[in-house]
């Protein structure tokens, strides 16, 4: 006995030495040219990378990377005595589409599952008994049959690409287990309600096995969450173009917004590329999909540009470790990019290899009594359901500490990325928890969606405005449109019921005009701001502003221009054709501008590539949409806009520049350009923040509102000084008119005389002292007076007395007069019945200007001034004609006594020289 045993433990021992165990593949290996089969059994496999045999973005690059990864994992177990010891892993591999076939790389997309079932399954249950557990890397469609045919053979098969939710079925499936997350229908509805979304749009694939099953989950997830299903659209894998056309109508018909693309990556592809040549891919659309799409820049040249800000959802996966790109290196002879490492099931592959060697050598190690033969042999089969493969405790590629929920997938955290439309390029913007029931994380400020921005647009055509303020926000702008409009309005009535009016005149009545029409037309355009703006909308609000802007700054430019040419240059013409001519020429060039403008903005709203940007505030419950200048894909319009615009602003700044060489000051608008130039400057700058901005709820009003008082500082800034005067000048008439003429000069002569009295003067009686103006003269040993009552214009004048901070004394009446004494002191006086007013007189006659019928008296220091009022400037004109008389006789008689001081000085120092 003792000897039966020895020699059956040593041919135990020699045949466990030299054992191998044996797992298969099964892929789409009839894409790989120059193998060959033996049914579905593969041969003649090229590992080392050959471009002429594998296309990195078909199915044979899928295949092959697939391929990789299992013997990756070979060569990982069979260097590690630890694992399986005295067992050499191999790897045998199965087609389940049938031998070579050209047209399967780039066409095959587990179509039909009749092969894979009947020849691939049944090659590996029957046929090819040393194989002990499978791997595979298929379609949905083919993975159905194969996977319950080796479940009911007791044969573990671990799925690295098969996505459908009927594999969680474990009555069904129990041997099949998964190494990635496949609750994309939770993954889906946890991302939509964190959006807010309340409306979606479902279109799949309905001949694959992956489109139809997800439908069926999907939907039920979706209304017990009360989210609406829109529009369900079923496409087959190879959909034309009549059937593209459908399914754009009915998006566009229910409005849909948000749209779930259910099926294969070649699915994904064809159908955001079909569509997205519709119009289906827009701005305001968010499209989402359970695939990674299959990039091919060559065959599809613009699909970028419809992937970009696709949501992709899938399970979490870990950086792959340099090590393994290392080996993998070694087995393909080449380094391969690492990007398609993640989109061709590379991790999900390596960890089916490692999990299922793992499970083996765990189940050996389970139990003393197995040995290495039963399993090779199925011996132990019926031990190998999923449940083996829980909890292994292997971190692998997708996920550390790999553990396998009750339904045989992977329990990992989901992530959510967005494609940046650069071929497989993409951005992580958010995760959620195991179940996915909760966002672990989310990046708020990262742009993922089509229009550039963080926040997700509303999800159908209503606009809820239910915010409390958002009402508040209407009344003010339709409050603040009405009140600018009907300043304006005033403001024009004004200018034309005075239209006669020197003041009026003076600033210019068409120029002044066409700046209260574009205020105006700004002040209008503030009632696009009231609700959420359409595309129109905003290429209105924009060619409104441009109008706006050209009817403002223009008139300014080119009058300040006129006055330039006339003034500054020397050509002040007396000639009036000329000056007339002149004029027109300015203001013709003036209105080409405007209608160059005009123009421009007409262009923008009818060209501008701009559309509105959605927003959803989905914690105030808010929904509105945002012009999204951003958009615009026409540069060339934005540059011409820009250009002119500048164009006009930079004349606006030369003529400001030399109006300094207007030495009129009722013509010199100096002041009022540089308000207009800082109010432009301001308001530009301020509204240009404010759209750079992310944004919001308030967006628009805050822009409203800056249009609004900017368009307000310049009409008050413009307007205002002319308004002032054009009052002033009118209370001068009124006044005027008032007095009594006929009492004013039986007064005359009385008021003449208590002038008199008061500075101790006895006039004299004869007829002269009746006279408008007469003149008396006292002569004394150092003295001579001389002193003259200003009639001859006007009997009385209309005085005040004015202070520094120009608050002013109350208007009343007197008699002016002016006196000398030696010629060397001069002043001005008005005497009333009760008091008489002396001012002192300079020297010269340079101060004597009268503007808007007022003559101003230059205020002595630290004493109070004198302003005289008018009916118009010719009566002003007569007035100062009056006093300069009186005043040049002393000027030229203060010279001359100086002259005559200067000589007798000389002949008394010569006379004092000649005595010496």
């Amino acid at each position: 006995m003792k000897c039966a045993a020895i020699v059956l433990a040593v041919h135990v021992l020699s045949v466990t030495a030299g054992l191998n165990l044996t797992i298969g593949s099964v892929a789409s290996y009839c894409a790989i040219r120059y193998m060959n089969f033996n049914s579905s059994l593969g041969s003649n496999f090229t590992e080392a990378y050959d471009p002429s045999i594998i296309n990195l973005v078909d199915n044979s690059g899928f295949v092959y990377y697939q391929d990789l990864a299992i013997l990756a994992a070979i060569q990982t177990i069979n260097s590690d005595p630890s694992i399986l010891p005295n067992i050499t892993v191999t790897l045998k591999r199965f087609s389940d589409c049938g031998p070579y076939d050209p047209n399967a790389a780039s066409d095959y997309a587990g179509f039909s599952a009749g092969y894979a079932a009947a020849i691939t399954a049944s090659d590996v249950t029957e046929i090819h008994t040393d194989v002990i557990g499978v791997i595979g890397d298929q379609y949905s469609t083919a993975t159905r049959g194969v996977a319950q045919i080796l479940s009911n053979a007791q044969i573990p098969y671990c799925s690295s690409a098969a996505g459908s939710p009927r594999f969680s079925n474990k009555a069904i499936y129990p041997y099949l287990w998964r190494t990635f997350a496949v609750s994309y229908a939770k993954q889906c509805v946890l991302i939509l309600r964190y959006w807010g979304v309340k409306r979606i749009g479902i279109v799949y694939q309905s001949d694959n096995e992956l489109g139809r099953a997800n439908l069926v989950t999907l939907t039920n997830d979706l209304i017990d969450n009360g989210i609406t299903v829109t529009t369900t659209i079923g496409l087959t894998s190879a959909f034309d173009e009549k059937a593209a056309v459908f399914a754009c109508k009915s998006i566009n018909r229910t409005d849909t917004r948000y749209i779930v693309n259910l099926g294969l990556d070649s699915f994904v592809t064809n159908v955001l590329y079909s569509l997205g040549t519709l119009g289906c891919v827009r701005e305001n659309n968010v499209w989402m999909a359970i695939s990674f799409p299959r990039v091919d820049p060559d065959s599809l040249p613009k699909l970028n540009d419809y992937l970009r800000g696709l949501v992709v959802f899938r399970g979490s996966f870990n950086e792959i470790m340099p090590s393994f790109v290392q080996e993998m290196d070694s087995i393909t002879q080449t380094h391969l990019p690492k990007e398609y490492l993640y989109f061709n099931s590379y991790p999900t592959s390596y960890d089916c290899a490692m999990m299922m060697l793992l499970g083996f050598d765990k189940l050996l190690k389970s139990n003393p009594s197995f040995s290495s033969e039963m399993l090779s042999t199925r011996k132990l089969q019926n031990l190998m359901n999923f449940t083996l493969f829980q909890h292994l405790n292997y971190n692998g590629m997708t996920a550390d500490d790999i553990t396998l929920d009750s339904f045989g997938n992977l329990a990992a955290p989901s992530e959510y990325l967005t494609l940046l439309g650069e071929n497989l390029t993409t951005r992580l913007f958010a995760t959620s928890d195991l179940s996915a029931s909760t966002i672990n994380f989310y990046n708020t400020s990262l742009p993922i969606f089509r229009d550039g921005s963080a926040r997700a647009p509303p999800d159908g055509p209503t606009f809820d405005y239910s915010k409390p303020s958002s009402t508040v926000q209407r009344i003010v702008v339709m409050t603040a449109a009405v009140t600018g409009m009907s300043l304006t309005v005033f403001c024009s009535l004004l200018i034309l019921f005075h239209n006669t009016s020197k003041v009026v005149r003076a600033a210019s009545i068409p120029e002044t005009l066409t700046l209260l029409v574009g205020c105006c037309l700004s002040y209008c355009g503030l009632l696009l701001y009231m609700d959420s703006p359409a595309k129109q909308i905003c290429h209105a609000r924009v060619a409104v502003l441009i109008v706006s802007f050209g009817l403002t700054v223009s008139p300014v430019v080119f009058k300040s221009l006129f006055l330039i040419d006339i003034f500054a240059s020397g050509k002040a013409y007396k000639n009036r054709a000329m000056l007339r001519k002149t004029q027109l020429k300015y203001r013709f060039t003036n209105c080409m501008f405007i209608l160059f403008e005009v123009a421009i903005a007409l262009v923008w709203f009818l060209k501008s590539h701009a559309d509105t940007k959605a927003v959803l505030d989905a914690t105030l419950g808010l929904n509105y949409h945002v012009c999204n200048a951003r958009s615009n894909a026409n540069p060339a319009l934005v540059v011409g806009v820009y250009t002119f615009n500048l164009a006009l602003c930079a004349a606006l700044v030369y003529s400001s520049v030399r109006q300094r060489s207007i030495e009129s000051s009722a013509h010199n608008d100096s002041t009022t350009m540089i308000i207009l130039m800082i109010t432009l400057a301001l308001g530009f700058t301020l509204i240009e923040g404010i759209n750079a901005l992310e944004s919001d709820g308030w967006t628009d009003f805050k822009v409203a509102m800056c249009i609004f008082i900017f368009t307000s500082a310049i009409v008050i800034g413009v307007l205002l000084p002319t308004i002032l005067d054009l009052y002033q000048e009118s209370l001068s008439a009124r006044r005027y008119a008032a007095f009594d003429k006929n009492a004013l000069r039986s007064q005359s002569r009385e008021v003449s005389r208590t002038s008199e009295r008061e500075l101790s003067f006895q006039l004299s009686s004869s007829p002269h002292a009746r006279k408008t103006s007469f003149t008396t003269e006292m002569s004394g040993r150092t003295c001579s007076y001389k002193y003259q009552l200003l009639q001859h214009t006007t009997e009385f004048v209309t005085w005040r007395l004015t202070n520094s901070v120009q608050c002013c004394n109350a208007w009343r009446l007197g008699v002016a007069s002016v006196h000398s004494i030696n010629s060397q002191k001069v002043w001005f006086s008005i005497a009333t019945f009760r008091k008489t007013v002396c001012i002192p007189l300079p020297d010269n006659d340079s101060w004597m200007e009268a503007r808007f019928g007022k003559l101003k008296f230059p205020r002595p220091k630290s004493q109070l001034g004198l302003e005289i009022e008018f009916a118009d400037n010719v009566e002003a004109a007569a007035f100062l004609e009056e006093l300069k008389k009186f005043t040049k006789l002393c000027y030229n008689r203060k010279h001359e006594m100086k002259e005559i001081e200067s000589t007798l000085k000389g002949v008394s120092f010569r006379h004092e020289i000649k005595l010496s």
